[in-house]
């Protein structure tokens, strides 16, 4: 499941400039055979949208979208090449992306050089404040993979016990468990969203869930792997006063300055496990750091300022600039796609 797409929602439907209208495949009405455009019309008749938006699982183009500005935005991608094999559409007015890094990565100018230009945009992870707003133990959470090299030292540490005191909280998947989608929604009005919808309580569930996990915890260990991204782990984190152990992503360094335990990927279990107990000692060192983090948090990466910079985006747009905008600081550096064999972003 989406983790982020529902947060969107729940902030663009209380956003004062924002009237959202909830479609797409697989949607009562939605019809195979056509069209975005004559989709939308036939749902939505006589209304004209400013914005089309749309994420990872559906990345379809129609020309005939003339008047809205389109939108397309998605996060992972652990292989470049075939990210753009699998149809990255530069057509769109504007393409968003989670993470700063994959801008220069997949969208400069010479790489598209036969197809127009358009605004790219870094539409970062964001939290959602309400949900994530401590014992003195450490937990770690995510998957073990080759993306994710301290992470999975980590892991390997805490199990072996290595690691002390220290608790895994695992990966929450992508399915919805048997059943979730034949919860009755004939009372939920048409092409419209609500918090309450039963097909989205499994997520709710598992948000709750998480959430608290975080809350009882002083320190989060996770890393932003190879690839050094800023996880929504991140967020969350800052929001729910867990103190994040991590190294540093390449975006954003000034908002981890101080508020972060700071790791290096190359680091054994028994690095990382001296250096959490020493700020396991310093309660009033972590407090700090945690009240710090949720400011600056609050400040700028709440699902609300996501939809602010989605308005502001498309105002360029129709103001007719092209390019790059980046409203957080990233440095574009050497990054090597573990996926890919002697692949590296063309900085190294």
């Amino acid at each position: 499941m989406d983790r982020q797409f529902y947060d969107e929602m729940d902030a663009a439907i209380g956003h004062p400039d924002v009237e959202v209208f909830h479609f797409g495949v697989k949607f009562p009405g939605w019809n195979e055979t056509w069209s975005l455009a004559e989709n939308l019309n036939s749902k939505f008749p006589g209304i004209q949208f400013d914005i089309v938006y749309s994420k990872d699982f559906y990345q379809e183009y129609d020309s005939r979208l003339t008047n809205p500005v389109v939108t397309h935005t998605f996060g992972d991608c652990w292989n470049p090449m075939e990210c753009s094999r699998n149809g990255l559409y530069v057509y769109h007015d504007v393409i968003g992306t989670h993470y700063a890094g994959l801008l220069m990565d997949l969208f400069r100018p010479e790489q598209w050089k036969e197809k127009i230009l358009w605004k790219a945009n870094q539409f970062k992870e964001q939290g959602n404040e309400a949900k994530f707003a401590s014992t003195p133990h450490p937990v770690l959470r995510g998957c073990k993979s080759k993306q994710v090299p301290l992470r999975t030292t980590m892991t390997d540490g805490i199990k072996a016990g290595i690691i002390k005191n220290a608790t895994i909280w695992g990966h929450p998947g992508y399915d919805l468990p048997s059943g979730a989608n034949n919860a009755n929604c004939t009372l939920l009005e048409d092409g419209r969203y609500h918090y309450n919808d039963p097909r989205v309580e499994p997520l709710r569930k598992t948000q709750r869930a998480f959430a608290q996990a975080l809350r009882d915890h002083q320190i989060c260990l996770f890393d932003s792997s190879h690839i050094r991204k800023a996880i929504r782990k991140y967020h969350e984190a800052f929001f729910s006063g867990c103190v994040v152990a991590a190294d540093v992503p390449i975006e954003m360094e000034e908002m981890f300055r101080d508020v972060v335990i700071l790791l290096r990927k190359e680091m054994t279990a028994e690095e990382v496990n001296e250096v959490v107990q020493e700020y396991l000692k310093d309660k009033e060192r972590l407090a700090w750091m945690a009240e710090e983090a949720f400011y600056r948090a609050r400040q700028h990466w709440t699902c609300r300022n996501r939809v602010d910079r989605l308005l502001e985006v498309s105002a360029r747009v129709l103001r007719g600039e092209r390019g790059y905008w980046f409203p957080f600081g990233f440095s574009a550096t050497c990054r090597h796609y573990p996926n890919m064999k002697d692949y590296s972003n063309g900085y190294c």
